[in-house]
């Protein structure tokens, strides 16, 4: 009976790690273009959070390559090329300090002789970051990456279409959200946006399949009263012009959601191919983003996620009469205190708190320096 209790910790402590470890992910879509003579570029972008998880980008990432029967018939094993930091922008003009998307561009060749039916393209990684409201388990839940070739009798030397730029990652309550999700076409196909339901794909106990399962997959599970077509809180509702490809409604509730974005590609009024973008989209109170925070790496909180007792530390701290506060998700004041005369670190019980997202704010002054940490059990 006793092996069987150290098995069952064993286990519970490895699913506790990887499940830690595989919550980066936050979006990412994949294209291709034709090169002549059968030869492809394939380009996937992948998009972590970089603020609240440090995992890193998977070395190589894996893009398996099907055929209409399902039949894996290429891998392409690209190595990390670097990562870029996009810039994070708000709809408000106000900056948000706790938000960090960070992308990796991941490109290859092949060559893939015409197939009946085509081919699809993925690249499958779990998990979703751990709060992410319009979707059921978002930390058991992973994306379906994909593409796909239509066959050559269809659309000989065919490419994707591809977004031309990343939208705004902040969207303040109240304001109304106007933003040029356009694509381009190499060949001039004609193009038809919406908003669509997300692809999953992977989960927390096989986070990066190898290979994973053939097309098709299946969609995401939405919380109740989302849906692909409704993915946040908005009132006009969230909307894209098919024709033009601008996203417009006005956010009515603070929350992070994940949010698809689909551009069909057709020729002569045939369907080619979807082109389909993930990404995670945080709406934000105007209020709380009107103060004057600063982000710093000086504030630093370990560990995090955390479960009972976190440290939160202020390196290189010489002033007094501090003070510190925390909202949760939902900018809700959920707790709050002096710090004694040149204290730099002080023990945060967490015990009694929600799983969730929260923010901390240290106070000195005119000076805010503010870090997420994450609640976990």
């Amino acid at each position: 009976m006793k092996n069987q209790f150290y098995i069952l910790l064993i286990l519970f402590f490895a699913f506790r790690i990887q499940s830690a470890e595989a919550s980066h992910i936050i979006g990412g879509e994949l294209s291709y273009t034709c090169l002549g003579n059968n030869n492809y570029k394939i380009e996937v972008k992948v998009y972590r959070d970089c603020y609240n998880v440090e995992i890193l980008f998977d070395d190589p990432t894996n893009v398996f390559i099907f055929n209409s029967s399902g039949d894996l018939v290429n891998t392409l094993h690209i190595a990390f090329p670097g990562s870029d930091t996009i810039p994070v922008a708000s709809n408000c003009g106000i900056p948000v300090p706790f938000v960090c998307v960070e992308e990796a561009v991941f490109i290859d060749s092949v060559n893939l002789p015409p197939s009946p039916g085509g081919y699809t393209m993925v690249y499958q990684r779990c998990c979703l970051t751990y709060i992410v409201n319009n979707i059921v388990n978002p930390y058991n839940t992973g994306l379906s990456i994909f593409a796909t070739i239509p066959d050559a009798s269809v659309a000989s030397c065919n490419s994707s279409p591809v977004f031309i730029s990343y939208p705004p990652t902040v969207f303040c309550t109240g304001v109304p959200i106007n933003f040029d999700h356009s694509a381009i076409d190499p060949d001039g196909d004609s193009l038809v946006y919406e908003l669509c339901t997300g692809i999953a794909g992977a989960d927390i106990f096989n986070p990066y399949p190898n290979p994973p399962l053939p097309p098709p997959y299946p969609e995401m599970i939405y919380d109740a009263g989302y849906s692909g077509y409704y993915p946040m809180n908005t009132d006009p509702v969230l909307a894209i012009d098919p024709v033009t490809g601008e996203i417009t409604g006005t956010p009515t509730a603070v929350g992070i959601y994940m949010v698809s974005i689909c551009v069909k590609e057709y020729r002569n009024g045939n369907l080619l191919s979807v082109h389909r973008r993930m990404i995670n989209l945080h709406t934000e109170a105007y209020y709380l983003s009107a103060e004057s925070l600063m982000l710093t790496e000086s504030l630093n909180i370990f560990p995090n996620p955390g479960s009972d007792i976190m440290k939160i530390e202020l390196s290189g701290n010489t002033s007094i009469n501090h003070e510190w506060r925390i909202y949760n998700s939902q900018g809700v004041l959920v707790n709050a205190s002096l710090i004694a005369n040149n204290a730099d670190a002080i023990e945060l019980n967490v015990e009694g708190y929600a799983e969730g997202v929260y923010h901390f704010q240290w106070i000195h002054h005119d000076k805010v320096l503010t870090k997420s940490f994450i609640v976990s059990r």
